[in-house]
């Protein structure tokens, strides 16, 4: 066996977080979430986006008034789509807007749209697929091709369970990690840790002897792990049980995309779509947002519970050593180590994180030394 990759250098790490947000606005994708008929939502990943699905089809906007930049989509705490209004109205001057972004009343100012030399908001190319929309980077036609042979191996390969049509979005969060953006990403791939990191919450569920992965064409990666009988002891697979779904085939499906973006299956039900973006003002920070997908007629009590009961102390026990790793790998940059490779992967349930290692490298133009 050859013996195992290292981990890259701190320097990349530094160099993930702080230029791979501009790549991906150059020819990667951002997802917005649901195309839900008569609902509008400025996602508080890119709340300078609006996403209105009303009497002209889906659009995507920029979601600032051209008065005085504000926002006219607000942002919600809960971040759900919310009922759409006909005009969409900013609600510093009452200006309002079709729901293509165009002006069509100045509200209290005493102005005419025709007198301007902008009327329209600017509008951004998307791409719909089950039902979901995603934001296509500046470069359009190399954002789409690269997006759909994506949504091609995940429809070859997971088509069963994604189901996206079928599904309501009834949570989203948001979590803050104390921790680098690409160690929290190569701790997602990592499937090795589960039993010992998360013994009481993914551990009860997933059986990771039952472990396996697969590559598509453009590098993404799929992981499946087994399903533990245990689970059903536990508050959520007793709620699990009354809802009278089926044995789960696998605990869990975890998906990395190239561009970072993170899907992940829970119980053949569930659907999480995580993207998360580092600090923008301190790289040894990131912060996750997920939006909880479950089939029709599921209580949002259930989705509660899922957080409550495996998510979000699931987030916790991996932000301990993810933020020590990051520290470690600040203190090395400090000492003049940045461009020294770092630790190893385990070759067995870390098999496929030396392929993303190498994605990230080859796109940030970064050498990897062996």
């Amino acid at each position: 066996m050859a013996p195992p990759m290292h981990r890259g250098t701190p320097n990349l790490y530094r160099a993930f977080a702080e230029r791979w947000s501009a790549l991906q606005e150059q020819d990667g994708s951002f997802y917005l979430g649901p195309a839900l008929a008569a609902t509008k939502r400025a996602p508080l990943w890119r709340p300078q986006r609006g996403l209105v699905v009303g009497d002209e089809g889906i659009q995507v906007i920029r979601n600032q008034c051209l008065h005085g930049m504000k926002y006219i989509i607000n942002p919600t705490s809960n971040n759900l789509p919310q009922p759409l209004e006909s005009p969409l109205t900013c609600s510093w001057h009452h200006a309002s807007y079709s729901h293509s972004g165009v002006l069509e009343r100045c509200g209290a100012m005493p102005i005419q749209p025709s007198d301007l030399k902008v009327n329209v908001c600017p509008k951004f190319e998307f791409h719909e697929w089950q039902g979901i929309v995603f934001e296509l980077g500046r470069n359009t036609n190399k954002a789409k091709e690269r997006l759909e042979i994506t949504l091609a191996f995940l429809e070859e390969k997971l088509g069963k369970w994604l189901r996206f049509k079928e599904r309501v979005l009834l949570l989203s969060t948001v979590s803050c990690q104390e921790a680098d953006f690409l160690t929290t990403l190569f701790n997602y791939l990592d499937c090795r840790h589960v039993r010992r990191g998360h013994a009481e919450t993914l551990a009860r569920m997933l059986d990771t002897e039952k472990y396996f992965s697969v590559v598509g064409p453009d590098g993404t990666i799929i992981q499946w792990m087994g399903f533990k009988e245990s689970w059903f002891e536990t508050p959520l697979g007793r709620y699990y049980q009354e809802m009278n779904w089926p044995r789960p085939e696998y605990g869990a499906i975890w998906v990395t995309l190239p561009d970072g973006m993170m899907i992940e299956i829970y119980f053949d039900q569930s659907v999480v779509v995580s993207q998360g973006f580092a600090d923008p003002k301190d790289w040894r920070k990131c912060v996750l947002y997920h939006d909880f997908y479950y089939p029709m007629g599921t209580p949002v009590t259930f989705a509660e519970l899922h957080r409550a009961d495996v998510f979000d102390p699931t987030g916790q026990e991996d932000e301990g050593p993810c933020s020590q790793t990051t520290a470690n790998l600040d203190r090395a940059i400090d000492e003049g180590l940045g461009d020294e490779p770092v630790g190893f992967f385990e070759p067995i349930q870390e098999d496929r994180s030396p392929l993303f290692l190498q994605q990230v490298a080859r796109r940030l133009h970064y050498p990897l030394t062996e």
